[in-house]
């Protein structure tokens, strides 16, 4: 009932303010709880706060402008020095400095994703980054990619990882230093490649200056390049898009392959208010244009390319049911 009573509070300001960021009931550090009664209904804490952060989430599930942060995450991200004693004693403060570090990220990405900042397109190198060894040398018979591996179970993780971000509406593509057919033939027919040919909008696959790579194809997804994250193993690489195009996020990457899903993982800058069917479909949707640009080059005619796509406008006023599109537009 007090939850009831605390969400529809909440559920109340949003006449007065735009957005709510609502982090989770937490298990304070240092609290030793029932032991193996901890998950136990009516008894344990931990099994009374996971209810009530769920009731939470449930009420406020079509509140607009609410959203409730997982603040475990930063207690679990934070480790043993989640709380510190003495803070609590001193000052009251029930957190150690690493909780509200974790917190200022995780908000500010809420914030930017908001204001429709967040990456909307990963550009991502090949070799010793999305699988192990030099393909154009080794051939892709021989990379590292899955099998009885550390190095290749590392690689197939990473791309497990990368997919699951296509499917918030994030887009992939290649900007790598090969020969295009002996790179897309690895992606095409390695069987432990877990990312396909259709999981990327595009790629940019030669030996020329990535950063003009870079802003080939950004041009060609009609995507504005500060969209993008550029992750590359090699440093002169990073340096040369940081220096080029600053407006692009290139993280630092660890050399250890199995950091890799780790640190991609850290990157809070994919956040959106809401996810729509076209941020599902959206790499379909630029692979048919590109098909689409293929087509036209066949055909001389502007009148009979337009005909072959049989395009249908729908004209309608901004609704319930379209409102979140034509915000994203």
């Amino acid at each position: 009932e007090e939850v009831d009573v605390y969400s529809d509070s909440l559920s109340n300001l949003t006449d007065r303010v735009k957005t709510l960021l609502i982090p989770t009931w937490t298990l304070p550090a240092g609290i030793a709880g029932y032991g193996i009664l901890e998950r136990k209904p009516g008894t344990g804490l931990a099994d009374l706060l996971a209810r009530m952060n769920l009731r939470l989430a449930e009420n406020l599930e079509k509140t607009p402008g609410a959203f409730v942060l997982d603040a475990d995450k930063w207690m679990q991200s934070a480790g043993h020095e989640a709380s510190n004693p003495k803070l609590w004693y001193m000052g009251k403060i029930p957190f150690g400095n690493p909780v509200f570090k974790q917190a200022v990220s995780e908000i500010k990405s809420a914030l930017t994703g908001l204001m429709g900042e967040a990456k909307k397109i990963i550009l991502i190198d090949l070799d010793d980054t999305l699988w192990g060894g030099i393909v154009g040398e080794e051939g892709w018979q021989n990379l590292k990619l899955g099998g009885h591996d550390p190095i290749g179970e590392a690689f197939v993780d990473f791309q497990k990882a990368l997919k699951s971000l296509t499917r918030r509406g994030i887009l992939l593509g290649v900007i790598s230093k090969n020969e295009e057919q002996v790179a897309l033939e690895a992606i095409d027919k390695h069987p432990e490649m877990i990312l396909k040919r259709d999981d990327f909008s595009g790629w940019r696959i030669n030996w020329c200056d990535k950063a003009g790579n870079i802003i080939e194809l950004m041009e060609e997804l009609k995507l504005g390049t500060q969209t993008a994250v550029f992750i590359d193993d090699h440093p002169v690489e990073r340096a040369r898009i940081r220096e080029a195009l600053p407006e692009v996020l290139v993280p630092d990457w660890p050399n250890d392959k199995m950091l890799y899903k780790e640190c991609l993982m850290k990157l809070n800058c994919f956040n959106a208010s809401f996810i729509s069917r076209e941020d599902y479909e959206r790499t379909k949707m630029y692979q048919a244009e590109s098909g689409r640009k293929e087509l036209k080059k066949k055909l001389g005619s502007l009148d009979d390319w337009l005909k072959t796509l049989e395009i249908k406008v729908v004209v309608d006023e901004i609704n319930k049911t379209n409102r979140q599109r034509a915000s994203q537009l």
